[in-house]
């Protein structure tokens, strides 16, 4: 309320009025200050506490939700997710959460939940949707063949037969894209990854057809002549998505022209489309081993380091980034980045091989460079030149 002071009664309020949950204590000047009458805009209140009403509970939780969401907090969002699932009455249940409870779960890797609250729900009799979410969870957990199975099921689930795609209404294009392309684009990655590349091709077929102007399924298509051996037609197929700026913006772009590059022995080329992917997105675990591959070929390990120590900031929790970084810096001989960066690798997968052998070449540098100056000078005055000739192993 911007009430001018010296309003006697409840301070919410005048002549001993109740507050209201809803009610708030502002300045006024600070209100008017900043939000301008007239003219619409959101502001922030510091350190404002305010008592909600159990019908507005769920409101400002799932707002603190999506907040953290979007700045992909995902531990805390889960936090507060936990927390609204935790309560029963007035409050949304998972059937309708799931929505938001998947793709955190996907974030985190916590499959097993996911798996868990999807079985259920699919139990109970929500089917469809949540077989899609379901077969999508399987393809993240590299479990393809379950995955296969349990994406035909959803595709029967929806009451789509691959005939009724021969229809005269197909193809079509929505402003938005539905669970059914969704789900034929899972079903053709999943099929693609168990080299049953026909049955890909046919999926991503029938995915352009539910969403025509689409360039995913070209994506697809190339990765399907790709894993055939037939580079001509993979480059042709890219060369013809469909205009417009979704295409350019998405790392698999240029994640799979690096990869026709590479076909072609232009490994130069390849190793600068694989920066691209990561300028584009600098998180995206996809883009780790195809960049660290091409520079390693090139020796670009200095540019290397720059882009691999910004993905281990964007994404911290990933192990083989941190190994990728750590064999850049072990190259440089920087060893205690790379000690530090195969030391983080190792608590999140103490059996990454790469790391583990990061290590094991840091320990058996060590004792060599610790060594007093006066026990590198032999009796003869003869000195190892330690900078003279990288070692070999």
């Amino acid at each position: 309320h911007g009430r001018p002071p010296g309003r006697q009664g409840h301070p919410l309020g005048g002549g001993g009025r109740k507050g209201s949950p809803l009610d708030c204590l502002i300045e006024r000047e600070y209100f008017l200050r900043s939000t301008r009458p007239g003219v619409y805009r959101s502001v922030h209140i510091q350190a404002l506490s305010i008592n909600l009403a159990k019908g507005f509970k769920f409101d400002a939780m799932f707002t603190d939700f999506k907040k953290k969401k979007d700045e992909k907090n995902f531990k805390e969002a889960r936090r507060i997710l936990d927390l609204i699932l935790k309560e029963k009455e007035g409050f949304p249940h998972i059937q309708y959460l799931i929505h938001y409870l998947a793709p955190v779960c996907l974030a985190l890797k916590d499959y097993e939940t996911l798996e868990r609250e999807l079985r259920a729900l699919i139990a109970r009799g929500y089917r469809a949707d949540n077989l899609i979410r379901l077969g999508v969870m399987l393809c993240r957990a590299g479990r393809w063949p379950e995955a296969v199975d349990t994406l035909l099921e959803a595709l029967a689930a929806h009451g789509l037969k691959e005939e009724d795609f021969q229809a005269d209404c197909f193809p079509f294009d929505l402003g938005r894209k539905l669970a059914v392309f969704h789900l034929l684009m899972a079903l053709a990655e999943a099929c693609l990854e168990i080299n049953d590349q026909a049955r890909a091709a046919r999926y991503y077929h029938l995915a352009s057809k539910i969403k025509s102007k689409d360039y995913e399924p070209f994506l697809g298509f190339t990765k399907v002549w790709l894993a055939t051996g037939q580079v001509d037609k993979a480059e042709i197929t890219i060369g013809r998505l469909p205009s417009g700026e979704k295409a350019k913006d998405d790392p698999e772009t240029h994640r799979l022209l690096g990869k026709i590059c590479q076909k072609r022995k232009n490994l130069e080329m390849a190793y600068q489309c694989y920066q691209r992917a990561f300028d584009l997105a600098p998180g995206d675990p996809n883009n780790v081993d195809p960049f660290y591959y091409a520079g390693a070929a090139l020796g670009r390990w200095e540019e290397m380091y720059g882009v691999l120590e910004r993905f281990s900031r964007e994404a911290p929790d990933y192990a083989n980034g941190l190994a990728r970084l750590a064999a850049v810096c072990f190259q440089l001989e920087s060893d205690v980045l790379a000690a530090d960066a195969a030391g983080r690798c190792l608590e999140l997968d103490p059996r990454h091989p790469v790391a583990r052998s990061i290590q094991n070449r840091l320990e058996a540098r060590r004792p060599l460079l610790e060594l007093p100056p006066e026990t590198l000078a032999g009796a003869g005055g003869l000195t190892l030149d330690l900078g003279a000739a990288p070692l070999a192993w």
